[in-house]
């Protein structure tokens, strides 16, 4: 570590940064490393920066349960209303679109299919799962049924 002051910020700062630049187990290294040095010096809102960044690469439970109580204590603030939205993904799918998901999930029928089912286009589907997609951060349909199901276990 660098001495106290400045070079310590400096330091949480660079880690913080270079885990923006890198992937896998190094990045969660770097955010985890950033968020004992802003901790230490009492920059919170910069540690749930970095908590926030650990749990998005996949850092674990741990991360998950520090940025819910970062939310419960500022949820008025910008990183607490994103961890809120971060840890409750599900619960911002209303409407048609949460319909979509539950036959989506639950029956595993194609577009067409759920179509006919909730009585609307085939491409009016496609649009509802490309936008549930981008809500839950995930890629494909098997991703969004693992991601549904976990959410649902836990």
């Amino acid at each position: 570590m660098v001495g106290d002051g400045h070079g310590r910020r400096y330091q949480a700062f660079a880690l913080f940064a270079s885990s923006h630049l890198v992937d896998g187990a190094p990045a969660l290294r770097n955010a985890q490393l950033a968020y004992h040095l802003f901790k230490s010096m009492k920059f919170i809102h910069r540690a749930a920066h970095c908590a926030f960044r650990a749990s998005e690469m996949g850092g674990g439970v741990r991360w998950r349960r520090r940025l819910e109580r970062f939310a419960e204590r500022y949820p008025r603030s910008l990183i607490g209303r994103q961890c809120t939205r971060r840890l409750a993904p599900l619960e911002r799918i209303k409407g048609r679109r949460r319909e979509v998901l539950d036959l989506l999930v639950s029956t595993h029928k194609t577009a067409k299919e759920i179509g006919l089912a909730l009585g609307i286009a085939e491409g009016t589907v496609r649009v509802h799962i490309k936008q549930i997609n981008r809500i839950l951060c995930v890629t494909n349909r098997a991703q969004l049924v693992q991601f549904v199901l976990q959410t649902n276990a836990a």
